[in-house]
């Protein structure tokens, strides 16, 4: 999950991904799931047309759930969907995707969180 928001210059080549995933460098089992506050009308219609994104989400709970400190910002969930595999701070898309691609091949060097907030 990556968290964007409007006028967020580090936000804008996520959103530029959701358009051409695979100029963006990813591959196809790998997806976007943009997650926007309720807000951010003009980022909102532009997801609206992006062919790249899984799913958009819109509101503030799964940034509060995450415990998200702000955009961009992205979150590696586990499958089961209970556990935070890796997060930080999302510095483009390569540095993301990445960094996604290690923690799912059991390289990752951040230190996951066990549990999501209730």
């Amino acid at each position: 999950m990556v968290f964007v928001k409007d006028n967020c210059t580090g936000c804008a080549e996520f959103i530029d991904a959701a358009q051409d995933p695979k100029l963006a460098g990813l591959v196809d089992q790998e997806r976007l799931i943009l997650v926007v506050g309720e807000d951010d009308k003009a980022v909102q219609r532009r997801l609206a047309r992006a062919q790249g994104v899984e799913e958009v989400l819109i509101g503030a709970q799964p940034a509060r759930a995450l415990r998200v400190p702000g955009a961009p910002f992205f979150s590696l969930i586990s499958a089961s969907g209970d556990e935070v595999v890796s997060e930080g701070v999302a510095f483009g898309v390569s540095q993301v995707r990445d960094h996604c691609r290690h923690g799912l091949a059991g390289n990752d060097q951040s230190v996951p969180r066990l549990e999501l907030d209730e």
